[in-house]
Formats: C-alpha cells, structure tokens, sequence
C-alpha cells in the first residue's frame, strides 16, 4: 500500500509499506507524482493533471520564457522580443513597446530621454540633411530634364536645407521632404 502525507495543501511525503507514518492517507494504486507539489495538481485518483490545464485553470504559472503554441496543446518558447515585451529580458535603449510589441525608437527619441547626446543627434540630423541635398544634385545640372519652375522649387528647398542648421532650434527640426514635381 501506498501513503501521501499532505501538509497546508502540499504532498510532503510518499511512502510505501504495511503501516502508514501517522498523519498519512492511503491511496489506491500506484502515485507517480511528485513530493512538494500541491494536491490540486493532482485529480481524485492521484493522477497527475497535465500542465497545459493547470496553467489554463490558474492553478499552476506560466513558467517564465514559455508560451502556448498557436493551437494551445503545447508549451513553447517565447522568441527574442517575446521575452522582452514579457519583462523577462531587458528592454534594449534603442526600442520601445507600443500596443503590445517591441518597435525601434526614433532619435530624437533617443535624444529626448537621453540615450544619445545632442551631439549624436546633430550628427544624425545632418547626414539626413545632406542625403537630401544629394539627392537632389541632379536637378541642379543644367540640362537635366525638368521644368525650369520644379528647378527653382528645388534650388529654394536646398537653400532651406543649408540653413536648417542655423535655426534656433537646430537639432531638434523636422526636416523637409523634397517638393513634388507639378508635372
């Protein structure tokens, strides 16, 4: 015969014999369950309840990193921004969660909490400034083919461009796009 000792909930012990130790109950058959888990783990024939339904009951917590599978029969690992977004791994500087996931953060949002220093943002600032003016060289060439008027458009957006950073509030400016072409 086999006996479980149950203290405040908990199976505290599991013996085998003729005599149970005071305080034990007996139990038909055999147990394969496990000394420290609670009773409510286990059904009324002492059979062990599967995880899955104890997690799904409230009876027993998510173990940290796992999850459901999509059709909810198995535990699964979480992925990298899983974990993140859960609280188990550290939020990186350069993202943040929004509804429910893990997005990059912007510069300036960077800049704002300071992560990065105004100096690392000018930088950044600029180099998006200059792939501007860049881009637009080739409407500077004489006989590149566009109308004259979307020209002067663009010669008045790179002047812009150049004095952006001479603005009081530079770094911190929105940035034109270039213009579109009327035609």
């Amino acid at each position: 015969m086999e006996y479980l000792k149950i203290e405040n909930g908990i199976i505290t012990g599991h013996y085998a014999g003729d005599e149970p130790e005071e305080g034990c109950i007996p139990i038909e058959g055999e147990f394969w369950g496990a000394v420290g888990e609670p009773v409510d783990w286990y059904d009324e024939r002492w059979n062990r309840i599967d995880d899955i339904t104890l997690i799904e009951s409230g009876k027993k917590e998510m173990p940290e990193g796992m999850k459901f599978n999509d059709t909810r029969t198995d535990l699964v690992p979480m992925d990298e921004d899983e974990l993140i977004v859960a609280g188990v791994k550290p939020l990186p500087i350069h993202k943040k969660i929004v509804d429910g996931k893990l997005e990059e953060k912007t510069v300036r949002e960077m800049w704002l909490e300071g992560s990065i220093s105004t100096e690392d943002f000018a930088k950044h600032k600029r180099r998006e400034r200059d792939s501007l003016l860049t881009s637009t060289d080739k409407y500077m060439i004489s006989d590149f083919p566009v109308d004259e008027d979307y020209r002067q458009k663009i010669k008045e957006y790179r002047q812009i461009l150049r004095d952006i950073t001479q603005s009081a509030e530079w770094p911190d400016v929105e940035i034109p796009q270039v213009p579109a072409n009327g035609n």
